[in-house]
């Protein structure tokens, strides 16, 4: 998750990938590279969910 606090550290004001595309679409941020950051954001935000659910099979939590 340290990449995408670093690449969220890049834009004023925006914390989450939610911010970061009504900002892209709101035009208050260049369309480009923001556009690209988000794809990598919401990439590593569903690798965390994936992750995430695999433990709690292991675990047996699910």
């Amino acid at each position: 998750m340290a990449e995408k606090f670093e690449i969220l550290s890049r834009y004023r004001n925006i914390s989450s990938s939610k911010e970061l595309e009504e900002a892209i679409k709101n035009d208050r941020v260049a369309k480009h590279p923001s556009w690209e950051d988000l794809i990598v954001i919401e990439n590593l935000e569903e690798k965390v969910k994936r992750l995430l659910r695999a433990g709690s099979i292991l675990n047996g939590t699910v």
